[in-house]
C-alpha cells in the first residue's frame, strides 16, 4: 500500500467529486488513475454516473 486515501466529498449531476490525500496527492500518476481507474469502474457498477472530478487539496470542496 502506498498511504494514500481518496474522499467521497460530493455527487451532483452525476459526477462524483473525490479528495486525494496522502501520497496521492503529489503522484504524477493520480490524473490517469482517476479517469482510468476510478472512473471507469464508478461508470460500470453505479447507474447514472457521468465522469469522476479529483479536487485538489487546497481547492475548496463544492
Amino acid at each position: 500500500m502506498d498511504g494514500g486515501d481518496i474522499k467521497l466529498v460530493e455527487i451532483e449531476n452525476g459526477i462524483v467529486y473525490l479528495k486525494l490525500q496522502g501520497p496521492c496527492v503529489e503522484c504524477p500518476f493520480t490524473e490517469l488513475m482517476v479517469k482510468f481507474g476510478i472512473e471507469r469502474a464508478m461508470k460500470e457498477e453505479i447507474p447514472g454516473i457521468r465522469g469522476v472530478q479529483a479536487i485538489a487539496p487546497a481547492q475548496p470542496e463544492p
